[in-house]
């Protein structure tokens, strides 16, 4: 049996390997005029088959490397299966059922299961800095501090049960020890803070805050990181609430 089409590329391989095995064999049992008839036949036969794959890879029909699948949806399933389960115990089965993508096939596209994290973290990094992104338009500082924690939140508190936030759940369950997936976690505190930096350098919000826009950023930023843990233990959306707002006090100045 020959070799399958691959990639889902036309069957242009396959017919190649066919028709030498059969002509080969006819050639070796026939003499004269009738072997150099084979010989011609099967030339042309290879090559008209070798011009349709070129043809077809010209086209994009034959794509050796390529993603045979949907990534978007792929990678918005494998979120889904790190942020409930965690990047530690979540195995190359579980992607391939949840994404609806054979393991081969997975490991053909992204070689290991850091890489698919690391894709899915950037969906996941993007997702929440927008919203984030969204919550700092306020021009009150107290209302734009309830906003940024009511996101952060949400974020953390969003699935039936809870997912919790996939930063600090992968920051805590010795995920971090892969430098790749250490400096990707660093990367996303790094532009939350410089966001809640510049938005909290707004000439109407700074005047309004009892630290230094550096420092309120900071604050918040480690704070966040406080709640992610705290939703872990507690399991309370409004405790979580009620000491954001402790905090959001304790950051405006009442007589600005």
């Amino acid at each position: 049996m020959g070799p399958p089409a691959e990639n889902g590329a036309p069957d242009a391989r396959r017919y190649i390997f066919v028709i030498s095995v059969i002509f080969d064999d006819g050639v070796k049992n026939e003499h004269g005029a009738m072997k150099n008839l084979h010989a011609l036949i099967l030339n042309m036969s290879v090559n008209i088959a070798l011009a349709a794959l070129s043809s077809a890879s010209e086209k994009g029909s034959i794509m050796v490397g390529v993603r045979q699948f949907d990534e978007s949806a792929a990678l918005a399933a494998a979120l889904e299966t790190f942020w409930s389960q965690g990047l530690a115990a979540t195995t190359m089965p579980d992607l391939a059922r949840a994404t609806g993508v054979q393991r081969g096939s997975l490991y053909n596209a992204y070689g290991d299961k850091e890489t698919i994290f690391l894709r899915a973290f950037d969906l996941y990094e993007d997702r929440f800095l927008k919203a984030v992104e969204v919550s700092l338009t306020q021009d009150d500082a107290g209302a734009l501090l309830r906003s940024v924690f009511e996101t952060a939140i949400a974020n953390m508190t969003a699935g039936s049960p809870p997912r919790g936030c996939l930063t600090t759940k992968t920051a805590v369950d010795g995920s971090t020890a892969s430098a790749l997936v250490h400096d990707r976690l660093r990367v996303l505190v790094e532009r939350l803070s410089t966001m809640l930096e510049a938005a909290c350098s707004r000439p109407s919000i700074a005047q309004q805050l009892t630290l230094s826009p550096p420092e309120a950023a900071a604050v918040i930023v480690t704070f966040t990181r406080g709640l992610a843990v705290m939703e872990r233990i507690v399991g309370d959306s409004d405790f979580l609430s009620r000491t954001a707002s402790s905090l959001t006090r304790s950051l405006v100045d009442r007589h600005s």
